[in-house]
């Protein structure tokens, strides 16, 4: 029974149900002082109204007891938590996939023939770094850590797309369509051809692919668990993140259980 849902009616049926006297008027006070915190499973405040009335501590207890495997919202939370895992973890595959595909992209391209086209491999291997942090149980250090270093590679993309349209700018009397008329050009006009990629060699927006990496590993560790002390693990079924207990298992059918005994006796 959900102590800040179910209906009075409901509230009183249970209370009838669990043999408690006045069940109407025990509803009647329960819902009066609703809503009652989720975070507190021992519920000190509906316990602190209900003593005003000095009933014996049985019937506080059996109205404790007919709410408390419900009133909390356990179902809700787990769900959220298993989902915010599986996106979390979600994050991390996109950032690994991405920062495979760039190193694929440089080494097709040789981009290591200018000692400033291995500030690129440098980005690829701190995010290489900031990954391994995460994709093992992290630790608050290594959340952070990899948070860090994940704000390291939106710079250096920041960086890269910059040369990358400093690279087309210089590159624009070059294009003969502009050859003899690039001097005369508007300056906004002559960075915006540099920047569509419309002069020059260089993709401005492929250094973005870093940012798009770091920036999962960021969002990846917004409220992870670790953070708070926990370890991440894929939840079992009906088990919250970060909780490591063992599940529980259910109990073995009546049958199943008759047959163990008898062969312990025998």
């Amino acid at each position: 029974m959900n102590a800040n849902t179910a209906t009075p009616a409901e509230l009183q049926a249970a209370f009838a149900a669990a043999g408690l006297a006045n069940p109407a008027q025990w509803a009647r006070e329960v819902n009066e002082y609703r809503p009652y915190p989720t975070d507190d499973p021992t519920f000190a405040k509906l316990r602190g109204e209900l003593v005003k009335y000095n009933p014996d501590q049985a019937t506080i207890d059996g109205i404790i007891a007919t709410l408390r495997f419900s009133a909390m919202s356990a179902p809700t939370s787990v769900s959220v938590d298993q989902f915010s895992s599986v996106l979390r973890r979600g994050l991390v595959w996109l950032a690994v996939l991405t920062t495979v595909g760039i190193a694929v992209e440089l080494a097709v391209e040789r981009h290591w023939t200018q000692p400033v086209q291995l500030i690129a491999w440098g980005a690829v291997a701190i995010m290489v770094v900031a990954l391994a942090m995460l994709l093992p149980a992290p630790t608050g250090v290594r959340v952070r850590t990899a948070r860090i270093l994940a704000a390291v590679v939106v710079l250096t993309s920041a960086v890269g797309i910059w040369e990358h349209v400093a690279a087309n700018y210089d590159a624009g009397p070059l294009d003969f369509h502009y050859t003899g008329v690039w001097d005369n050009l508007p300056e906004v006009s002559r960075w915006w051809l540099a920047v569509t990629k419309t002069v020059g060699p260089s993709p401005p927006l492929a250094p973005g692919a870093l940012a798009q990496a770091g920036l999962s590993v960021l969002l990846a560790t917004i409220g992870h668990p670790a953070l708070r002390g926990r370890t991440e693990s894929f939840p079992a079924v009906g088990q919250a993140e970060g909780d490591t207990r063992k599940p529980q298992q259910q109990p073995a059918p009546a049958g199943v259980r008759q047959g163990r005994a008898t062969h312990d006796v025998v």
